[in-house]
């Protein structure tokens, strides 16, 4: 039966007109950008080749963003003015309780955490130095900015159990979308909880750290319910490093028991203690015995005497003794003299929520 052409519309090239008709005025516009030569060189084989790469790179891109829970977090704030202060996180904070937090009542009253979040969101030591005059205040900025995005980060997937609940359509790992695929605006630019813990607040080089930043999770140290200050940042820290190097983050018996967090950043404790003894002559901490040869050395007695050296034998257990208790310290010191067994109970991920134990 012969065919119809008409059905078709005509000869092959009349059956091709309506793509033409879509493909030579995007043709003809990129010609008149690029020039002849230019839109020439680039329809070449190997150009063309190379033009599709990058298309399924771009493509493929495009298509993780959802798939591994991308996004911007945007700020729901009002406009930052030209004042910079703690305040509306202050007000925020005011529902931690013994260093856990009233999510329903936060979900219920974000204004001031929001206008927090949108301060810092243009605001911060790279745009406006002149509010950050020290290491202090830029290490306090960077801590409360943590904090503050780990209790956004719950509130926008709120009601939810575990940080681990917030996640794409495909999980790397537990907590890839809360940890890495929220992305928050600080300090004029975009970054994720992951980045600003590893790529910022560990390169100030205070262990310390570690205990005052909360990742709203049952295990992490517990939230300050003020703001860190830049005027008495170095006692606040040292402060919550003596509450996390006690129970229930260190617990001593037939082993001693730490929290998981000693484990994944053991090189930054032990950094931190072995400057600290470098500061302080080698001793294990300020009140620890010294040796009969090191105390004659210290008042002259002995000139060539061997100095302590500062890189010996330092342990995670050296860190936790430097700020626990007086009882806790002894007991630590035991162990470590005994080789007690050291290991790393599960860590809880679940809410650091007010009734959530």
């Amino acid at each position: 039966m012969p065919i119809n052409r008409s059905c078709f519309g005509g000869d092959r090239a009349s059956r091709i007109h309506p793509t033409l008709t879509f493909v030579r005025p995007l043709r003809d516009m990129v010609v008149s950008r690029l020039g002849r030569d230019c839109y020439d060189r680039l329809m070449r084989p190997r150009t063309k080749k190379w033009l599709l790469v990058v298309l399924v790179v771009v493509a493929l891109v495009a298509l993780a963003i959802p798939l591994f829970g991308f996004r911007r977090v945007m700020p729901l704030g009002p406009p930052t003015n030209s004042q910079f202060s703690y305040d509306t996180l202050g007000s925020a904070l005011r529902h931690v309780r013994d260093g856990r937090v009233d999510y329903e009542a936060l979900v219920n009253d974000p204004a001031p955490l929001e206008a927090f979040v949108s301060s810092i969101a243009e605001m911060g030591p790279r745009s406006t130095p002149r509010h950050f005059a020290d290491e202090n205040a830029e290490l306090a900025y960077y801590i409360n900015a943590y904090n503050a995005f780990a209790l956004l980060g719950v509130v926008r997937n709120w009601p939810i159990e575990s940080v681990h609940d917030v996640h794409g359509l495909i999980e790397p790992k537990a907590g890839f979308g809360f940890f890495y695929g929220q992305h928050f605006r600080l300090d004029g630019r975009y970054i994720n909880l992951y980045d600003l813990e590893h790529e910022v607040l560990r390169a100030f080089g205070d262990a310390r750290v570690h205990a005052a930043i909360n990742c709203a999770s049952a295990s992490c140290p517990a939230l300050a319910p003020t703001p860190y200050q830049p005027h008495n940042l170095e006692r606040s820290l040292t402060v919550v490093a003596r509450a996390f190097s006690s129970a229930p983050h260190v617990r001593i018996s037939e082993v001693v028991e730490l929290n998981p967090i000693y484990s994944w950043y053991a090189e930054d404790f032990l950094v931190h203690e072995r400057h600290m003894r470098s500061l302080e002559g080698g001793a294990l901490d300020p009140n620890a015995p010294q040796e009969p040869a090191e105390a004659e050395a210290e008042a002259g007695a002995v000139e060539e005497a061997e100095p302590t050296p500062v890189h010996r034998d330092v342990k995670i257990l050296d860190f936790i003794a430097r700020f626990a208790s007086p009882t806790e310290r002894a007991a630590l010191r035991l162990a470590r003299e005994s080789e007690t067994e050291v290991r790393y109970f599960e860590y809880d991920w679940s809410l650091n929520g007010i009734g959530a134990e």
